[in-house]
């Protein structure tokens, strides 16, 4: 990302309050690390965080749904933190 894309996830971050970042790479180094590492040098304040990656270990083989599937990287896992954020705010509200 360069510098004006950064500017927009952070944007969006102030905006919706939420950041969920799911990246097909290890968590050391990923972008994830870089986009969470950004929001706290420029201030910007969330709720939500979470960063979804492939962890430090060695991947094992399989087709990419499978791997998506298996790290909780895919669509399906994605929406449902979503939804466990909103139902944990409605609770509270």
């Amino acid at each position: 990302l360069d510098k004006a894309e950064y500017s927009l996830v952070y944007a969006s971050a102030a905006k919706t309050d939420n950041v969920i970042i799911a990246e097909e790479s290890a968590r050391r180094g990923g972008i994830g690390t870089r986009i969470m590492a950004g929001l706290l040098r420029n201030q910007v304040c969330v709720k939500n965080a979470r960063g979804l990656d492939l962890g430090n270990g060695i991947v094992e083989h399989g087709s990419v749904s499978q791997l998506r599937k298996k790290y909780g990287i895919d669509a399906e896992a994605i929406a449902r933190l979503y939804m466990e954020w909103k139902e944990n705010e409605e609770s509270k509200a």
